[in-house]
């Protein structure tokens, strides 16, 4: 009796163990098709072109959802016109345009890039302009998504070697994919934003650019919003900027999430450069970003003379950090972490540490009489 009751309560028990184990393995189950289910929406396109057109040729397209069927070499820019809503999946191929002209150019139309092949990555390659916007070019009220692909090896004689976001209500949404390996002659390797442009990154990568000001990104009187999942590293500015300049008393950037590391400026600010308004509210900004002055930030007030004081008035040079972490920055002179004529101001859950500097300030170095203000909340 005892024998039975015992092989009973086995049975029980190895039953309750199975019953348990279907129990938590399918919200895991769930968790797992959802998550396939949202990167197919993030690329946009899931390899299923059911209603799509396949074509490699782009000379001249109208509003629909396209994937490359081969590699597409160009002989001049693709224009996508006022009105017109295009889609393109790579699909693996690659858009060159043999360093004849840029790539897109976008003038108040919009365009979605993304790639959907699960082998080799799709590129936009061999863009190359004198002036600005080297392979993708967002014109007034034009609009650009990228999800998916590369833009890699392309060249502008002034700003904006990978995308250029230019006039009135032009923006430029990032969702996943790469900008890399870019170079600009004056300004923004990776991205220039100007005037009312937006930038919104809210993943992928912007690596391995050049410019002598902003080797990743450059802003002047535009907005850029970095967002978590965002990556931006190793680009290299002669001078200002390796990773991020942000410039002019209209010109925003606000750092909520992601990553700018391991960015070089031979002079000022390795990770960020600022002298507009840099608010950080989350995100890391450290591993090894390298610079003069400001390893990590390089915070410069910009004054304006206001003849109704008689004075100047501060316009520019505005840094508030209240979340994120500043570290393991390096400055061969002063503020291995900070370095700021501004106005700094720290609160919240924010750190500084692990900075170093060869003179001054190994975390923070403050003159030009300003102060850091520490608010504790």
């Amino acid at each position: 009796m005892k024998k039975i009751f015992k092989r009973v309560a086995a049975a029980v028990t190895a039953l309750s163990v199975m019953a348990a184990a279907v129990v938590f393995d399918v919200p895991e189950r769930i968790m797992a098709l959802a998550a396939a289910e949202t990167r197919a929406e993030t690329q946009n396109c899931s390899g299923n072109h059911s209603g799509w057109t396949a074509t490699s040729d782009l000379s001249s397209i109208s509003s629909g959802k396209y994937y490359l069927n081969s590699d597409v070499t160009l002989s001049a820019q693709i224009k996508i016109g006022s009105g017109v809503d295009v889609t393109i999946c790579l699909n693996g191929y690659t858009i060159d345009a043999q360093k004849n002209s840029r790539i897109f150019n976008i003038g108040g139309g919009s365009l979605t890039l993304c790639d959907c092949s699960s082998g080799k990555t799709g590129k936009l390659t061999g863009g190359n302009v004198s002036g600005i916007g080297g392979t993708v070019y967002v014109g007034d009220s034009g609009s650009f998504t990228m999800h998916g692909g590369t833009i890699s090896g392309n060249t502008v004689s002034t700003g904006g070697g990978g995308v250029y976001v230019d006039g009135s209500s032009s923006k430029f949404t990032m969702i996943g994919g790469t900008i890399s390996d870019n170079t600009a002659g004056t300004n923004g390797g990776g991205v220039y934003v100007i005037d009312s442009g937006t930038f919104t990154m809210n993943g992928g990568s912007i690596d391995n650019n050049e410019a002598k000001d902003g080797g990743g990104v450059y802003v002047t009187g535009g907005t850029f919003e970095m967002n978590s999942d965002s990556k931006i590293s190793g680009n290299t500015a002669s001078a200002n900027g390796g990773g991020v300049y942000v410039t002019s008393s209209n010109a925003k950037f606000t750092m909520s999430g992601g990553t700018i590391s391991g960015n070089t400026a031979t002079t000022d600010g390795g990770g960020v450069y600022n002298n507009a308004t840099f608010t950080m509210t989350g995100g890391t900004i450290g591993g090894t970003n390298t610079a003069k002055n400001g390893g990590g930030v390089f915070n410069v007030s910009n004054l304006k003379w206001d003849s109704s004081s008689g004075g100047y008035i501060q316009t520019g040079g505005f840094f508030e950090m209240s979340g994120g972490t500043i570290s393991g920055n390096t400055a061969t002179t002063s503020g291995g972490g900070v370095y700021s004529t501004g106005a700094f101001t720290m609160s919240g859950d924010s750190t500084i540490s692990g900075n170093k500097s060869t003179t001054y300030g190994g975390g923070v170095y403050v003159t030009g009489g300003n102060k850091m203000t520490r608010v504790s909340l």
